[in-house]
């Protein structure tokens, strides 16, 4: 039984210490410089030939036969 406290309240502890370790310490990240080179393409892209593009023809218009195909209202 008194192997088993002793186990508890070095559990307790351990959290206890992790505990204040996580809240009152130091773990600021080191401030530093970093300097990664870069390429910059300064040249303005090549423009692609513009295909032609074939025109599509509109689509026929529908002549409704009736009034009710036509959109007349039925309380009119």
């Amino acid at each position: 039984m008194r192997v088993l406290k002793v186990i508890v309240a070095l559990a307790i502890l351990a959290v206890a210490g992790l505990a204040g370790f996580a809240y009152f310490g130091e773990m600021d990240p080191e401030p530093r410089e970093t300097r990664i080179p870069v390429t910059l393409k300064l040249q303005p892209p090549e423009e692609a030939p513009i295909a032609p593009v074939p025109a599509v023809p509109a689509p026929a218009s529908v002549q409704p036969d009736t009034p009710a195909a036509a959109g007349a209202d039925a309380l009119d």
